[in-house]
């Protein structure tokens, strides 16, 4: 808008300049021009005066108006300068008035960004402390997870070592037991009639099943010996025998003949062993195994009786 005045006002100064230069021109034709009848005067000092008083009176007919012209030419211009002036002032105003508002805009974004950072470092701080809570609390709940583990592993190994001692009394109790019952020694004396002879000499050995349960596939292994006095055996006889199944409460007996000679020995009072081994199996599918040894003594009544020895009796 202010550059639309300056031009407005420098066409009207321009206008007018032009209007007074034309009126002049104008004058100028009007002027009556010297006739060819009229005399002319001659040069000279009346003439020149003449001239010059017609001079002084265009020029004081003429200057006025061009200096009126001109001054309302300058005065334009002079109002021109102080409304371009103004039109900067108002500019710098205007800009330093968009640069205020540019300069609070940011400061007002600069405070609510500040705000804003600051609830979200809080929300950023809440946030910590509750994955913290959480951490804590997963971790607890894992030592309790683990802690509930532990001991469900103790009850879990309570209870099979539970089953296990079960099972084992179970098997105790309802498992075959095979053991000697007894060995004896059977002789008859024949007499011929100065002779005294031990006929059909044997040695009875007794098995029993003392358990509740059947055992299967037992197998008897016997052997009779004598020991020589350089601790080597004189075998005097053998059993090997194999029953499919002895149940529980009963019993076998094997007889095992012997020499009649060895029987005399044994009446006499001479060491003889019996050893071997019983092998069976149980309604639990183990195999189980007795080894004895037994050797006669004197029972105080004279008789020959066999009895465990020390050494060399085991069952499984």
């Amino acid at each position: 808008m202010p550059d639309c005045l300056r031009i407005y006002s420098l066409a009207l100064a321009g206008w007018l300049l032009g209007a007074i230069l034309c009126g002049g021109a104008l004058a100028q034709q009007e002027t009556p021009a010297v006739s060819e009848n009229q005399p002319i005067t001659p040069l000279g000092n009346e003439s020149t005066a003449s001239n010059s008083q017609d001079d002084t009176k265009e020029e004081k007919a003429y200057h006025p108006e061009l200096l009126r012209a001109l001054d309302g030419i300058q005065s334009a211009i002079h109002s021109l300068v102080p409304e371009k002036d103004e039109v900067s002032r108002q500019r710098q105003e205007q800009r330093e008035y968009a640069d205020l508002e540019a300069q609070q805009s940011m400061a007002w974004a600069t405070y609510w960004l500040m705000w804003i950072g600051a609830g979200g470092l809080a929300l950023t701080a809440v946030g910590v402390g509750l994955i913290w809570r959480t951490l804590v609390h997963t971790r607890r709940a894992a030592n309790a997870a683990v802690a509930t583990v532990k001991h469900s592993e103790q009850t879990v190994t309570a209870a099979l070592d539970s089953i296990k001692i079960n099972r084992e009394s179970a098997v105790l109790q309802l498992r075959a037991y095979v053991v000697i019952q007894k060995i004896s020694f059977f002789s008859e004396e024949k007499k011929f009639r100065s002779l005294t002879a031990v006929a059909e000499p044997k040695i009875e050995i007794i098995v029993k099943n003392t358990g509740q349960t059947p055992a299967k596939k037992v197998n008897i292994k016997s052997t009779i010996y004598k020991l020589n006095d350089d601790h080597t055996k004189s075998i005097v006889s053998g059993l090997n025998c194999t029953y499919g199944e002895i149940e529980g409460g009963l019993f076998i007996n094997e007889t095992i003949e012997i020499n009649s000679l060895y029987a005399a020995y044994i009446k006499n009072g001479d060491v003889f062993y019996v050893e071997g081994m019983i092998k069976y199996i149980d309604v639990f599918d183990i195999i189980r195994s007795i080894i004895f040894k037994y050797h006669n003594i004197k029972s105080p009544d004279g008789q020959t009786l066999f009895v465990p020895y020390d050494t060399g009796n085991h069952s499984t």
